[in-house]
């Protein structure tokens, strides 16, 4: 073996003997074979691209984390606010929510787009929340509405937090200009039924449900909702 296929990052078989590279890993995980995700990695050589993708395809298969050791293997240097970002969602989907709410405070936001602005906004947000820490989730998402009046997920998170702490008939209110529009869009409806049932405002969710039926006659999931109401009606 010559000395630069000994620098190359290796992976040892979970079952097996055989070392693969990290590189063939990760074209593994291309061509969606799945045996990418059962080798812990031993050691690697990396610039950190291939561990990112690895990484990635990790976390897509809910391996948590072993996509968390490939993060920590990438070099110090070559952390970027991409790593940062995907560490701090692993970090969430493990419950370590205050590791990652200081990874995302690593991420240069000032070189940002504005809309990955409001996403990390609508991140950090939701980790507070899950920290019962409401007050800040409310101020992080309460900036961003104000600025992004539009954004549904900004609307929708700010609903949600109303509700956790208390003010049923603000988080309702949210949806009401988006449902008495012309181009109410199914997701609205979907969440705004959701919010319906769980304030126990079943008539109401009824009556919308089964208006809404008819424009969105395709989608499985309202039909569900649907059904879910009428069930706890007792219809």
């Amino acid at each position: 073996m010559n000395s630069s296929s000994t620098k190359s990052p290796l992976i040892s078989q979970k079952t097996g003997n055989t070392p693969i590279s990290l590189v063939e890993a990760v074209q593994r995980f291309d061509s969606k074979d799945q045996s990418f995700s059962d080798v812990p990695i031993d050691s690697v050589d990396s610039d950190g691209f291939e561990l990112h993708r690895l990484a990635l395809g990790l976390q897509k298969y809910k391996n948590f984390n072993r996509a968390l050791v490939c993060l920590d293997h990438v070099p110090a240097e070559r952390r970027q606010d991409k790593h940062w970002r995907l560490r701090a969602d692993i970090l969430s989907k493990l419950c370590r929510f205050e590791e990652a709410l200081d990874d995302l405070k690593k991420i240069n936001v000032e070189a940002t787009s504005y809309a990955t602005t409001q996403k990390l906004g609508i991140e950090r947000a939701n980790i507070l929340r899950m920290l019962g820490r409401y007050d800040e989730a409310y101020d992080e998402i309460s900036h961003l509405v104000r600025f992004a009046p539009n954004s549904l997920e900004a609307g929708f998170a700010l609903a949600e937090l109303k509700r956790l702490m208390g003010d049923q008939p603000g988080a309702l209110e949210f949806f009401r200009p988006h449902i008495e529009g012309t181009s109410t869009q199914l997701v609205v409806v979907e969440r705004y039924l959701d919010f319906l049932f769980e304030a126990n405002k079943l008539e109401r969710a009824d009556q919308l449900a089964a208006i809404f039926s008819h424009t969105f006659k395709s989608s499985i999931v309202l039909t569900w909702r649907q059904a879910r109401i009428a069930w706890n009606l007792g219809d």
